[in-house]
């Protein structure tokens, strides 16, 4: 007489483990589709499902990623062309904040694309000029973090209510500091690294809620020009200008710790873009060193659950 049932569990186990073998086989980095253009010291964000590349060096282009059929296209060129400038989204909106222009002065610009009519708009002036800085959407509003000013490393942190188009001075990082990460997790955000003016491990925490720093664990690896999301719970430190390589460290809100993990592949990456969409991280383009296909490159790290 056929045993059924352990027909049954004998499946069951031999597609759990033939599961367990793929997802072993399956690499945590991954090469997707290629940009059409070149891309270095621009900013990343994801809005309405898509990543956008904008601004920085090159050919000035601006490109929308579709994660699900894995394909790049091109966008209206940023009004202003600029590199080192910060990027975040609210709603369907997408804003640029300041950076360099083609002849290396600070601009104040702000410029906002419209994902639905696929149009730039100008929309104010940062209150503080800066480039090589950072931004960041956290209860519908905008935070604008450091990067350097007129008179060198900058610890201002700015606010923008998109729904108001107001300005608002916050609580300044403690740390003044360039090429710096930051990223919004449980309700906090996490300024990480830069340059000050050496490359830093610094991370600091930020409580919109009652405009107050809180200093955190410092970062394995001091860096600059670097990546940093948050996925699954963790914030994931990336690559950067360091020496020897692209090291992957984790960082544990809850524990305030970090872990260092296995290295991005390839050589030095640093001067990308980064984005997060369905707990998968991309890193964009990137500056050319010893790889001259750099700026046109897409990695997608899938973290572990």
């Amino acid at each position: 007489m056929i045993d059924l049932r352990a027909i049954c569990l004998t499946l069951i186990v031999s597609i759990a483990a033939a599961a367990t073998a793929a997802a072993q086989l399956e690499p945590r980095w991954k090469p997707v589709a290629k940009l059409n253009s070149p891309q270095q010291y621009h900013a990343c964000v994801t809005a309405d499902g898509k990543i956008y590349a904008l601004g920085g060096y090159g050919q000035g282009a601006c490109e929308r990623y579709d994660p699900e059929n894995d394909t790049w296209s091109l966008l209206p060129q940023i009004p202003t062309q600029r590199a080192f400038p910060a990027a975040a989204a609210v709603g369907r909106r997408i804003y640029v904040f300041g950076g360099l222009d083609d002849k290396q002065k600070t601009v104040a610009v702000v410029e906002c694309f419209d994902v639905d009519r696929q149009a730039w708009q100008s929309c104010c002036e940062l209150p503080t000029p800066r480039n090589r800085l950072a931004a960041l959407a956290i209860h519908e509003k905008i935070l604008v973090l450091g990067g350097m000013d007129k008179d060198g490393d900058s610890a201002a942190v700015e606010e923008f209510d998109p729904a108001t188009g107001r300005w608002t001075s916050r609580a300044p990082m403690p740390s003044a500091r360039h090429g710096l990460s930051a990223v919004a997790i449980d309700g906090k955000v996490l300024a990480l690294g830069g340059y000050g003016p050496r490359p830093v491990a610094t991370v600091e925490e930020y409580d919109p809620a009652n405009d107050r720093w809180t200093k955190k664990a410092d970062m394995p690896t001091p860096r600059g020009f670097f990546g940093a999301a948050a996925a699954k719970g963790y914030v994931f430190a990336i690559a950067g200008r360091v020496p020897g390589g692209r090291p992957v460290e984790r960082f544990d809100p809850g524990s305030d710790s970090w872990k260092r993990l296995d290295p991005m592949p390839g050589e030095i990456l640093n001067r990308f873009g980064i984005a997060v969409f369905d707990e998968r991280i991309y890193l964009v383009g990137g500056e050319r060193q010893q790889d001259e296909s750099a700026p046109f490159k897409v990695w997608r790290y899938e973290p572990e659950k």
